[in-house]
């Protein structure tokens, strides 16, 4: 093979090398409820990546001329043929992404920064590379966005007709962004006047950031309800305490389980999941018929869980959007048993409409083209039963 034929090679296979390991690290990061196992397959999967598969061919000519005689030969060559089928599909999924639409009766009101870029950057704080690194030019942490849409939904009660929901996802309390930012941010959001807070998850990523919660949570005001459950970096961290600490601000933490709430005067099943981080899941199928569903999850995973019992509206987050997402072609890594498929925004299954959120915060503090949010729902009635 010429050599520059055995370069275009080389570089295909390195390529499809990475999106074999990022689906790799998707499908089982997705999974553990390990902080240690988590890190090592994070670990493991970097190393991995920045080891090109051509070191493998490096003593075997039986990947360039495909004639495979020994057993690393045929290694060698069938990995470079498994990377090499992942790339048409790279490609599918991409062009599914590129056609997505949103779901019947989503309506994109307003995107709009949510507070003045100079006071989002106000008291960035922490310290070192992460505060270095969060203020870079095009770094999009410190610029957090609201993000409103509608939301026309039949046989809703005329009573929930203007009800605004506010989401929150990942916040990530750990030093970077600091806690006057995140207390600003909040405080405007008590601003939007929601009737309902739902919160699905990762608050800490340390034990004491367990007291910035009264803090900065504790400034957000609602009219109705406020529901939350907690997410795998939570899990990590005294996850009893941090419920107790959100229940005396007012929050419903709903774990694995359902109740029936009032709100406006009508009942909402409200549910949440917080597997496989915490055992067990809510027992919807008892919940009573013809009343609406509202189910929190931390990881959109369960979605087809979701439309199996009939929930009507899911939130979810954990993915982060991906944070660093490449023009056109989207999110890298994403922690998800579903890859990109469910990366951020609207999807539908069946009745069941889920939103998924970029998050507030992150553990690593870069973003690019992938903004931190607060998501603003307003429901609107359709046809009345």
């Amino acid at each position: 093979m010429p050599f520059v034929g055995w370069i275009a090679l080389a570089a295909l296979v390195w390529v499809g090398h990475g999106v074999v390991l990022t689906w790799s690290h998707n499908f089982f990061y997705g999974r553990v409820n390990s902080r240690r196992i988590a890190d090592f397959f994070q670990l493991m999967h970097g190393v991995l990546l920045i080891l090109p598969p051509f070191v493998w061919a490096k003593t075997s000519t039986g990947f360039v001329d495909w004639k495979w005689t020994t057993d690393w030969d045929k290694l060698a060559g069938w990995h470079g043929v498994i990377c090499l089928l992942s790339l048409p599909v790279l490609l599918l999924v991409s062009l599914g992404r590129w056609r997505r639409k949103l779901p019947y009766g989503v309506k994109l009101e307003r995107q709009t920064n949510l507070v003045p870029e100079g006071q989002a950057r106000l008291k960035a704080g922490g310290a070192g590379i992460r505060n270095w690194l969060a203020n870079l030019g095009f770094n999009e942490t410190l610029r957090p966005e609201l993000v409103e849409y509608s939301l026309t939904m039949d046989h809703l009660p005329a009573a929930w007709d203007g009800l605004r929901l506010m989401h929150l996802s990942d916040l990530h309390f750990h030093g970077t962004p600091e806690r006057e930012w995140y207390q600003w941010v909040l405080a405007e959001c008590s601003k939007l006047q929601p009737d309902l807070v739902v919160c699905t998850g990762d608050l800490v990523d340390g034990m004491k950031f367990h007291q910035w919660v009264g803090g900065t949570l504790g400034r957000l005001k609602w009219e109705e309800q406020a529901l939350a459950v907690l997410g795998n970096h939570d899990s990590w961290f005294a996850p009893e305490s941090l419920r107790g600490n959100l229940r005396r601000l007012g929050f419903k933490v709903l774990g694995n389980r359902w109740e029936v709430v009032q709100v406006r005067g009508e009942p909402m099943v409200v549910g949440g999941i917080e597997s496989p981080w915490f055992e067990g899941e809510p027992r919807l199928r008892e919940a009573p018929d013809r009343v609406f569903k509202l189910l929190l999850s931390h990881t959109p995973d369960h979605l087809a869980w979701a439309s199996k019992h009939g929930v009507d509206l899911m939130f979810a987050g954990h993915v982060h959007g991906g944070q660093v997402c490449l023009p056109a072609f989207g999110p890298l890594v994403m922690p998800s048993r579903h890859g990109r498929s469910l990366d951020r925004g609207w999807f539908e299954r069946g009745k069941t409409k889920l939103y998924v959120s970029k998050g507030l915060g992150g553990t690593h503090p870069l973003r690019w083209n992938c903004p931190p949010e607060v998501m603003l729902l307003t429901l609107r009635t359709g046809r009345k039963a």
